[in-house]
């Protein structure tokens, strides 16, 4: 039989062959068909229920998208049956990202069947994605009208208030689709990413780990979660999240860097350069892990092999921006100022959108006692990173410097949301209070201070002056011989002593503690105008003018 059938397929000159060598014929073509690699939906079969589930089983998008092209040539489909293909074909084309076409295809789905509500969401969103939102807002008005309960639906309109710089009333939108669907992981994923970028990080934490709960295995979850615990500065958490996420994803080049920027972030230089070591030969030598190494070694003061290798960055990418941020980090560290302002004003003129690069600049302005120019410097700064809580306290502080309060106490008071349990910034806003006359405020700040560290020189002899304005006398001197105690050479302890010594009418002691302060440091003009003033039996200068740190 054999023999027969390849002697018909070559041209053989035998007789016509019968029935069976015919059948066997066709049965060896069928195979080839079968066997040809291209995707095909079963032989001889008109059930549209099954091509759909076949359709549906398929995982790759371009295989789905070649089934239903050839299912979509049966002239038998109608209605609501064709909307359903050409609705499939349009989701493949959408997550192979053809929006173009997958808009073509929802609006076949909806032209067969009126009932085909989720197209209309779909293409919105499609039309979002390519830019068209005032046609993606009116589809959405329509498929809102039809499904009001849609949280699909809010999600998207929270997106497209978030793309126009409506943040608050995306914000809104998410929340209201989460209303209708708790449990809806698109919802809560917006809604953590926004917050995360308006500094709303606590909020944001416990979205994205509701996200997670759903998904335990979700890398992009992991990220956005390890990332929000950076910015509250809890590092263990942050890198168990990395280190899951490298599980699932071990070669994923975005764990690796973020990893590393966290370990730099916490002075672990030497595991930053062991996760560098291990990483993949062909980005070692990039300009972004150049600069990683770099800051590894400005970290050990290793500062000749971190120019070396900033150097190499530079020669490599001369528009690399942040290769030129840390050469000004350097130039700083040696206190040379103008040539990390050099620096700094290439690495901004290169990428405007460089938060650490303002930051770094306000902090050379507040050095240079231009507190007004890096306040400007932090305003861009925030903007760019709201949910950084260093920026906002180094804005707070140079508002204290220019005199402006309450706004340094309501700077002060965002960094405490975005900066749990950390002192600081409590310590400041307590100073802010302090210079605005409001005592009872300051109290209880000043107070979270010491149950954090009982024994601050500085936060002690702020609160013997509250008490002292508050009538406290007793207590106002118990901090005050405390605070000078634990640190009997600082002269800004010994001079506000020495303020409360004298109005409470003990002025040798008063004396005795100013000229000390001028000793310690002969510069202090402060402790100058208040010895002068004992000595003439005048009031003595305000006490806190230099007492901004902790």
């Amino acid at each position: 039989m054999i023999h027969c059938i390849d002697a018909a397929l070559v041209g053989s000159d035998r007789p016509p062959m019968g029935i069976c060598q015919l059948v066997a014929v066709l049965c060896v073509l069928l195979l080839a068909i079968q066997f040809t690699g291209n995707p095909r939906l079963a032989w001889g079969e008109n059930n549209p229920a099954k091509t759909l589930a076949q359709v549906k089983s398929e995982k790759n998008p371009a295989k789905r998208i070649l089934l239903l092209d050839e299912a979509l040539k049966d002239p038998s489909l109608k209605g609501k049956t064709l909307s359903a293909f050409f609705f499939e074909r349009a989701m493949a084309y959408k997550e192979a990202g053809d929006c173009f076409k997958a808009i073509q295809d929802f609006d076949s789905a909806f032209a067969h069947f009126r009932g085909a509500y989720p197209a209309l969401i779909e293409k919105a969103e499609c039309l979002f994605q390519i830019d068209q939102v005032d046609e993606a807002s009116r589809i959405l008005e329509l498929h809102l009208l039809s499904r009001p309960n849609s949280a699909q639906g809010y999600v998207l309109k929270g997106m497209i208030f978030e793309k126009e710089g409506f943040p608050t009333k995306a914000e809104d939108e998410y929340s209201r689709a989460l209303f209708y669907e708790p449990q809806f992981a698109s919802a809560l994923e917006a809604r953590a990413r926004l917050r995360l970028a308006l500094g709303k990080t606590t909020d944001a934490l416990t979205d994205a780990t509701q996200w997670l709960q759903l998904s335990p295995r979700n890398k992009e979850a992991l990220l956005l979660r390890a990332r929000i615990q950076s910015k509250l500065k809890n590092y263990t958490e942050a890198l168990q999240d990395y280190s899951l996420a490298e599980q699932i994803a071990p070669d994923d080049e975005r764990i690796l860097r973020d990893k590393v920027e966290l370990y730099l972030k916490i002075n672990q230089p030497d595991s930053a350069l062991e996760t560098l070591a291990n990483s993949a030969k062909r980005i070692q030598d990039s300009p972004q892990f150049l600069v990683f190494r770099a800051r590894a070694m400005i970290l050990k003061k290793s500062f000749p092999q971190a120019e070396k290798l900033l150097q190499k960055a530079v020669s490599s990418d001369e528009s690399y921006a942040p290769a030129y941020l840390r050469l000004a980090e350097i130039r700083f560290l040696g206190r040379d100022y103008d040539g990390a302002l050099e620096h700094l004003n290439r690495a901004l003129a290169l990428d405007s959108k460089l938060a650490e690069g303002y930051k770094q600049r306000a902090r050379i302005f507040l050095e240079l006692g231009e507190p007004g120019r890096a306040s400007n410097d932090l305003e861009q700064a925030i903007r760019l990173d709201p949910a950084d809580g260093e920026t906002l306290i180094l804005k707070g502080r140079s508002n204290l410097a220019r005199l402006l309060y309450e706004e340094a106490a309501a700077d002060f008071g965002r960094a405490i949301v975005n900066l749990p349990g950390d002192s600081r910034p409590f310590f400041y806003r307590a100073l802010a209070y302090i210079r605005l006359g409001a005592y009872s405020d300051a109290l209880p700040d000043l107070e979270t201070v010491l149950k954090d560290k009982p024994n601050s020189p500085r936060a002690l002899s702020m609160r013997g002056m509250v008490w002292y304005f508050l009538g406290d006398n007793a207590k106002a001197s118990q901090d005050f011989d405390k605070s000078v105690s634990l640190d009997p050479d600082d002269a800004t302890l010994l001079n506000n002593r020495g303020y409360f010594l004298y109005k409470t009418g003990r002025h040798d002691a008063a004396m005795r503690d100013f000229e000390k302060a001028l000793r310690l440091k002969d510069d202090y003009a402060t402790a100058q105008i208040n010895l002068e003033c004992v000595k003439n039996w005048k009031n003595a200068a305000p006490f806190l003018q230099d007492a901004t740190k902790p």
